[in-house]
């Protein structure tokens, strides 16, 4: 009993000693009398720590995130710091065309000029038969265009007039206009795998997507750059995404469509560039879809002449009846 008595001072001084839960006892010279279990080493920066029954409650002091720039970010005492190397960002694309859009509106006006006239002969290719079609057409600025079936004769006259988003379709036989609704801008056009907004090389692409530039390749010694267009918000398009190779000069090497599920659909190839009018230009356009292996549509241009201009008159619901050239 003598022992259990003189035992009672010493643990009311080590109960007494001891700190409250969650108090800080690191300035306390009194918590020395506290056994702390051993503490895990720090582990390397930006890697998990694992789960141990060691580790203190509180392992970490909060305290305040700041970027890169050094500005502190308010209110914000948790927040990771997040390293960035800035060349990471720019070191693969060269300075004069870090602006996407600017790539992309250039590849564009490159592709169609301020005016062109060229005859083009439209392949289309099916596993049990082939058809083949040549066409007059005319562009100007970024929304106007024309085409008209030269031949076979059985097709000849017919039309397609484009102006800004609305288009038009002429038939000789019947002798009558037919706007297009929207819903019908992606419909293949005569039977073809380009659609009538791929026919009208269609200023959509520059107004109704964001571009950015996801790598760069060589080809034939030149740089190609892989450019996603994704649709703004509200985009009167069809298409989920696009994907782009466009090459140095500005040559549009390849463009792929993909559906709102992000499913390749179709892919539209050029090649055999040569000079054509005053400029390198692909004189073969192919177009296929994705599931069909003997399926395509082929452009190939017998005669491109790019101009600075061409008559207003030439775009009209009257020319496309009665084209004059």
């Amino acid at each position: 009993m003598k022992r259990i008595l003189m035992l009672i001072p010493c643990l009311c001084f080590l109960l007494l000693a001891a700190p409250a839960a969650g108090e800080d006892t690191r300035d306390d010279p009194k918590a020395a009398a506290v056994c702390v279990e051993p503490q895990p080493a720090e582990k390397a920066e930006c890697k998990d720590v694992q789960e141990d029954r060691h580790a203190p409650a509180i392992c970490i002091e909060p305290t305040p995130a700041t970027a890169d720039t050094g500005e502190k970010i308010e209110d914000d005492w948790q927040a990771p710091t997040i390293r960035i190397d800035p060349k990471l960002a720019t070191e693969d694309v060269p300075e004069d065309i870090r602006n996407v859009d600017a790539l992309v509106k250039e590849m564009f006006d490159y592709w169609r000029g301020k005016a062109s006239e060229s005859t083009v002969d439209m392949t289309i290719h099916r596993p049990d038969w082939e058809r083949t079609m040549t066409i007059e057409a005319w562009t100007r600025g970024e929304t106007e265009s024309l085409f008209v079936i030269a031949a076979p004769p059985k097709d000849n006259g017919n039309g397609t007039l484009k102006k800004g988003r609305e288009m038009w379709m002429y038939n000789p036989k019947v002798n009558r206009v037919i706007k297009l609704p929207p819903s019908m801008m992606s419909q293949g056009w005569m039977g073809s795998d380009f659609s009538n907004n791929d026919i009208a090389k269609s200023d959509s692409l520059i107004s109704d997507y964001v571009h950015t530039i996801e790598g760069m390749e060589v080809h034939d010694g030149k740089k190609v750059y892989l450019v996603k267009s994704v649709p703004k918000p509200a985009a009167p398009v069809v298409w989920g995404m696009l994907k782009l190779k466009i090459r140095e000069d500005s040559i549009l090497l390849s463009e792929e469509y993909y559906d709102e599920d992000l499913e390749l659909v179709k892919a539209m190839v050029a090649s055999e560039i040569q000079m054509l009018g005053d400029r390198l230009f692909p004189k073969i356009w192919r177009m296929q879809k994705a599931d069909a292996v003997d399926e395509y549509t082929e452009l190939t241009y017998q005669r491109l002449e790019f101009k600075e201009d061409l008559p207003g008159n030439l775009f009209t619901l009257s020319n496309l009846r009665t084209p004059r050239k």
